[in-house]
């Protein structure tokens, strides 16, 4: 299965919807700082692989709370699948 990617409009939104601070998000993803947070909501910078890998366990975990998320999340994994 391919690597599912969220975009940085997604990252905003989940950020908001767990409502985390940016130090907080930054702590939980593995990012060095809150400077990186606002870049990667922005667009003005990808996420690592691993950057990556901890933003879809956290919205996994986050999904059975909100159906927003849980739409979210399945729209990443519909796109993120691979075509034959």
């Amino acid at each position: 299965m391919a690597v599912m990617k969220m975009t940085a409009e997604e990252i905003g939104i989940l950020r908001k919807m767990l409502k985390m601070s940016e130090g907080e998000f930054a702590d939980r993803i593995e990012v060095k700082d809150r400077e990186a947070i606002k870049l990667l909501e922005s667009g003005a910078m990808k996420p690592t692989l691993l950057t990556q890998k901890h933003l879809i366990r956290l919205l996994g975990a986050a999904s059975t709370r909100s159906p927003k998320l849980k739409k979210m999340y399945e729209a990443i994994k519909e796109r993120s699948q691979v075509r034959w």
